[in-house]
């Protein structure tokens, strides 16, 4: 049954349940700080020793040192650690019946994590090959802990079973279930991939496509992001070699053009694009497939057959979203052709007629370098300059100012080459090229003769960018610098500790949170990671962005 406290409660309140929890966790705090009773102290000995041979990997005598820890309300989460340690002791051994009674005690008898005993307790189950008894056991979690965080996992365990029982139904019904309701993309990328290898066996082809298609267009992430791709791919021409009949729907067969291009397989994919525009030419945005048909030309260096495939785009799609792309790529082939004049008029007629869009700006950059290849630098400075005076806040405005700098500083124009620095330092800092150009700021008032300005520099970046590679040639080069340069050691645990109690401090967590974050330091403590970071996200789902969660869940993850 529902709790009625949990139907009541609000998104950040406590039921009468939690509030319970939090404070046994807190109790439990300062009892294993500052134990009350030699039976505690004796408890406290054999959990430190069974968790020091469990880390170790010695499972029997730790067995032996937890088997002592008897049942205790003064210290509840001493007892519930001592149980998970044991329970995967005898996991490691598999000794399933030793497990299963350990977490079928802890299942009556823990009122803190009763959802996470049942979901070990229907892993072992599963684990043994009582597929029945595991369902059954992941059940119980689903109607007794309707708002756990475990809820889809349990769901997702739940169709893996039916599937050992052949069962393709039942497991269909959970599958479908997660993928309607679960917020976790990770696991509905692995119950997609299990649908795609489900409907692959049942001759249900395009439904298995379209599987690895929806991990891809919905951006799913799994530990390793290619699966999907390759999937596709592979399973895309086993369709094609062996079953010619089956159509391939469009935008699975652009898809797949997509990956070939991106691993620069382009006469691959410039082949596809060519069959997917002769196959689906009223497609909505085939102007878009014939632009990625050129951009594979080019990247082949075919640089004439992109400037015919530009013009039929011009010429077919007039107005289409792709016209800009398609001008701005033939220009490019054009330059990379060796027809600069040429390159130059497409560019300037681009900036006339999209002024502000990126294609825009980024042909004002181009102008600038063809005028250089041209051997006409002022010219080409010129063209920057106006792209700095038009753009001042653009990606482009930055790399032209890094462009002056650099061309200043080979023809030893010092004075001209520190003032595009300074700007670019100072309007670009926290850019890629502001440790860059910080440092050529120093170096250029440096061979000015300005030893205490370019020291002031130098300093500067040793204390904004201490992790830059400058910073390191600084230190070496230039031991006279006094500076201040305060970097946190990970390599020493007392960092760590003063590092927590400065976010835990200015980083305030509500109540809900605390709870999953004492969840968490408890399964994190007995090595229980996965459910650490199930219960740390949690706490950040009601605290979001909060510094100090963030940080213990990279730390534990």
């Amino acid at each position: 049954m529902v709790d009625v406290d949990t139907v009541l409660a609000s998104s950040t309140e406590l039921t009468e349940l939690e509030v319970q929890q939090l404070k046994i966790l807190q109790l439990s705090k300062i009892v294993e700080g500052h134990p009350s009773t030699i039976d505690l102290e004796k408890d406290l000995e054999n959990y430190q020793m069974g968790l020091k041979l469990y880390h170790q990997g010695d499972y029997q005598q730790a067995i032996s040192a937890l088997w002592n820890i008897k049942y205790s309300t003064l210290n509840l989460p001493l007892y519930i650690k001592s149980q998970y340690i044991l329970g995967d002791c005898f996991k490691r051994m598999e000794d399933w019946d030793r497990v299963i009674k350990i977490y079928k005690n802890l299942a009556k008898n823990d009122p803190i994590l009763t959802d996470y005993s049942l979901f070990h307790l229907a892993d072992t189950y599963h684990l043994k090959g009582d597929n029945r008894e595991s369902i059954a056991t992941f059940k119980e979690i689903i109607e007794n802990f309707p708002q756990s965080l475990i809820i889809s996992e349990a769901k997702y365990r739940i169709a893996q079973n039916y599937l050992d029982l052949n069962d393709i139904t039942s497991a269909l019904i959970y599958y479908k279930d997660i993928l309607k309701n679960s917020p976790d993309n990770q696991l509905k990328a692995k119950v997609l991939l299990d649908l795609a290898e489900i409907y692959w066996k049942k001759e249900e082809y395009i439904d298995s496509l379209n599987c690895w298609y929806e991990i891809l267009d919905e951006g799913y992430r799994l530990k390793r992001n290619s699966e999907p791709e390759e999937l596709l791919i592979r399973h895309f021409y086993m369709i094609r070699e062996n079953f010619k009949d089956i159509k391939v729907p469009y935008p699975i067969m652009v898809k797949c053009a997509d990956i070939l291009f991106k691993y620069r397989q382009y006469n691959l994919a410039e082949d596809l694009y060519g069959e997917i525009i002769k196959t689906f030419p009223e497609a909505k945005d085939i102007a878009e497939v014939y632009y990625k048909r050129a951009r594979a030309l080019y990247f082949k260096k075919d640089y004439k057959q992109v400037i015919n495939r530009c013009n039929e785009i011009i010429l077919i799609f007039p107005s289409s979203d792709a016209i800009i792309k398609a001008h701005y790529l033939l220009a490019n082939s054009l330059l990379a052709s060796g027809e600069r004049y040429s390159a130059l008029d497409k560019y300037k007629k681009i900036t006339e007629q999209y002024p502000e869009t990126y294609y825009g700006r980024e042909s004002y950059l181009r102008q600038g370098e063809c005028y250089f290849q041209l051997g006409e630098p002022e010219k080409g400075i010129s063209q920057w300059r106006q792209l700095i005076d038009r753009y001042p806040d653009s990606y482009q405005t930055m790399t032209s100012l890094w462009n002056l700098a650099r061309y200043y500083t080979k023809n030893n124009n010092d004075s001209e080459a520190l003032e595009a620095y300074r700007e670019l330092s100072e309007r670009f800092s926290k850019s890629r090229l502001g440790d860059d150009a910080l440092y050529w700021r120093g170096k250029a008032l440096q061979k000015m003769g300005l030893e205490e300005e370019a020291n002031s520099i130098y300093e500067k970046v040793l204390n904004d960018y201490p992790l830059s590679y400058y910073a390191e040639r600084i230190s070496e080069q230039r031991g006279d610098i006094n500076y201040l340069w305060s970097v946190i050691s990970v390599s020493e645990e007392k960092d760590f500790t003063y590092l927590e109690e400065f976010l835990e401090k200015y980083d305030k967590i509500n109540e809900k949170g605390q709870l999953f974050l004492l969840k968490a330091e408890l399964f994190g403590e007995v090595s229980f990671y996965k459910e650490a970071i199930i219960e740390l996200k949690g706490a950040l789902n009601y605290n979001p962005g909060n510094i100090f969660l963030l940080f213990r869940l990279s730390a534990t993850g």
